[in-house]
C-alpha cells in the first residue's frame, strides 16, 4: 500500500495516535478517480487507517467494519488529521480523518480486531 508522503505520526498514549499529513496531488490513488476533481478513494481511507492501528497498536484485523462514515471528500492539498483509537475492551479501533482546512470530519468508523 502506497502511504501519504511525509506523515508525522504523534503518539498520545499506548491506545492512541494521530497521523497528520498534507494530500500530495500526486499520489497514485487521486488519478482517474474522477477527472474534474480528484478525492481519496474511501477504500484507501479504510486501508491507511487498518495499516495504521495495525503498525502502532500491534494488532490484526476482522473484515468487519460495523460503522463507516464518508461526510465530506478528501481533495488534493487537504491536510489532514488520522486519529485511530484501540478499544480491546469492544475488540474494535476506530478511525476519523479530520480536515484541518475547512474544519470537518472526512470520514469515521469502527473496525473489529481479532482477540
Amino acid at each position: 500500500m502506497i502511504l501519504p508522503d511525509n506523515y508525522i505520526v504523534e503518539t498520545t498514549n499506548s491506545n492512541e495516535a494521530k497521523i497528520t499529513f498534507t494530500l500530495q496531488d500526486s499520489l497514485f490513488y487521486l488519478k482517474g478517480h474522477f477527472k474534474a476533481q480528484p478525492i481519496l478513494p474511501g477504500v484507501i481511507q479504510l486501508g491507511w487507517a487498518i495499516h495504521f492501528a495495525k503498525e502502532l497498536f500491534s494488532i490484526s484485523t476482522k473484515n468487519d467494519m460495523p460503522q463507516v462514515k464518508f461526510t465530506q471528500p478528501i481533495m488534493p492539498n487537504d491536510k489532514i488529521v488520522l486519529s485511530v483509537k484501540l478499544n480491546r475492551e469492544m475488540n474494535n479501533f476506530t478511525f476519523e480523518y479530520f480536515l484541518e482546512n475547512t474544519g470537518k470530519t472526512a470520514s469515521s468508523g469502527k473496525v473489529k480486531i481479532n482477540d
